[in-house]
């Protein structure tokens, strides 16, 4: 993930929660493209991942009390990496929050 894009997060976030009418909804938070991260020719192109943790943990601090946790995950699409951990997060986090909006 560019670091310019992870900077455009809050934003969208923000954007989110204005538009949202049903209150807050967990946030999973995907870093692409580690598969260039160990690329020698690839410069300044991909996050720290720390960064992108740390953030969930700030979002968690402000969404505990209704019981939400937001995740942060790093995949590839181009070799698979990651994605099968992230499909079953999002599945998980979906169906629980159906079952606590009930």
């Amino acid at each position: 993930t560019k670091a310019e894009t992870f900077r455009r997060v809050t934003f969208w976030l923000e954007q989110l929660i204005n538009y949202n009418r049903k209150g807050k909804i967990p946030i999973v938070l995907v870093g692409n493209k580690i598969d260039m991260r160990d690329n020698p020719n690839v410069r300044n192109r991909t996050l720290n991942p720390i960064d992108a943790q740390a953030f969930c943990l700030r979002l968690n601090r402000t969404s505990a009390r209704e019981g939400i946790n937001n995740e942060f995950f790093e995949v590839s699409a181009i070799s698979g990496k990651g994605l099968t951990q992230l499909l079953d997060a999002l599945a998980k986090n979906i169906y629980n929050h159906h079952k606590k909006m009930k």
